[in-house]
């Protein structure tokens, strides 16, 4: 066929140079199918394509112009005039070149919805019979019966986890889906291939943990620490496989949320048992809190009151209170164990560290007062609390323990302009 150049190429041309409409219709399923999977462009007029068909390798095609007319090679055993391989080459370059072209990959998403709105039995009875017809569909269905397998599981999660850093938001909610699922399905297997699978998520889940969107990351982490904890007393490989296991685990303890705190704790606490139990644990603890690391402190401590090392835990305790979860309940332990004077300064403490962002320390702090019969000290309390939440029952409380108290007529007007002051 003559043409002066490839880049004025046109799919008109390609239907005159590819003589039998069969072998266009192929070279367009070709096409379609992504099939072209190299296409190199040469300076003087030539291209050069790898095309994947029914053979166990590519096949090798070249185009070139020469003389004003268009030539075509391709390594294909096809002898009767152009071949599919080159009409799928001949699409690929003139779509690729062509003004407004969509590019790879555009009609994934499309693909995608389509796909899932059909019934799995119906898209695997029709890959089946595809593959029947087409041994580059039955290749592709080998490799995947071969991949997804047990055994092969850890290293589809490590995939999938290094897709999270170079694809959209939309694809990492996709993503984090197709990670369930996988747990979902680990769920299923022997104790021995299961927990593999797990545990891929979990080590991969906390280096990449501020990539995962809140919701799913902790569904994903829960599912893997439950498929654990369920099997955590069969684990194969015995002590030494559970205690490499905690020592995995451990370092999600820095990035532990309020909805898998307690489920980590209870895995941590049964992949122990039978390796040297809560000693184990805390050892191993201890030689990873050197760095101070206030979740790792918090969970030794935790670990100390279940042992009732309760010194041990009051000083591991006293080292991380930073919010007002940990004044209470160290201040809760002080009032167990009899220990009022101490669980005041405590209180005293987390009101002057915490202000107004300890309503309920301050409220039992006055309680305590109160029954132990501060009348004084429980005043200057109220006092300050005025100052952070002024209200009507803070004044009735106030007037309850300073009715005889000097100055305190000036003062509480004071405090009652400035509670009628208040926005209503």
């Amino acid at each position: 066929m003559s043409t002066r150049s490839l880049h004025t190429l046109t799919e008109a041309d390609i239907e005159r140079y590819v003589d039998r409409e069969l072998v266009l219709d192929r070279g367009r399923d070709y096409y379609r199918a992504r099939r072209v999977i190299r296409l190199d462009v040469h300076h003087d007029e030539r291209l050069s394509a790898r095309v994947s068909g029914t053979a166990r390798h590519p096949y090798e095609v070249a185009i070139w112009i020469e003389r004003g007319n268009l030539h075509a090679t391709c390594t294909c055993p096809y002898d009767q005039g152009v071949c599919k391989h080159v009409a799928a080459t001949l699409l690929e370059w003139v779509h690729r070149r062509s003004p407004g072209a969509p590019p790879v990959g555009s009609d994934i998403a499309e693909w995608r919805t389509r796909l899932e709105a059909i019934p799995p039995s119906v898209l695997i009875e029709h890959l089946i019979y595809e593959a029947e017809n087409d041994l580059l569909i039955e290749r592709y269905l080998r490799r995947w019966v071969r991949e997804l397998t047990p055994e092969h599981l850890p290293k589809l999660v490590a995939r999938l986890f290094r897709e999270l850093r170079t694809t959209s938001r939309t694809s990492v909610e996709r993503l984090c889906d197709r990670l369930i699922h996988l747990l979902d399905w680990a769920d299923a297997f022997p104790e021995d291939r299961a927990v593999p699978v797990a545990a891929e998520v979990l080590k991969r889940a906390q280096v990449a943990f501020d990539l995962l969107p809140h919701p799913a990351r902790d569904e994903m982490v829960k599912r893997a620490l439950v498929l654990i904890h369920q099997r955590a007393s069969r684990i194969e490989g015995g002590c030494l496989a559970r205690r490499k296991l905690i020592h995995e685990l451990l370092k999600l303890i820095g990035h532990q949320t309020p909805a898998w705190r307690a489920l980590l704790m209870e895995t941590l606490t049964r992949l122990a048992e039978g390796c040297g139990g809560i000693s184990f644990l805390i050892d191993a603890v201890r030689q990873r809190a050197l760095g101070e690391d206030l979740g790792l402190m918090r969970f030794l401590a935790e670990l100390y009151k279940r042992e009732g090392r309760w010194d041990e835990y009051e000083r591991t305790r006293a080292r991380c209170l930073v919010d007002e979860d940990d004044y209470l309940e160290l201040f809760a332990y002080y009032v167990e164990e009899n220990r009022p004077e101490e669980a005041m300064i405590l209180g005293e403490r987390g009101m002057n560290a915490l202000g107004e962002r300890a309503p309920r320390l301050a409220e039992r702090l006055t309680a305590l007062y109160l029954e132990w019969g501060e009348r004084d000290a429980a005043r200057q309390h109220l006092l300050r609390c005025f100052q952070y939440w002024p209200s009507e029952p803070l004044l009735r409380q106030l007037d309850a323990l300073s009715g005889r108290h000097r100055e305190w007529k000036r003062k509480r007007n004071e405090l009652l302009k400035r509670l009628k002051a208040m926005p209503q």
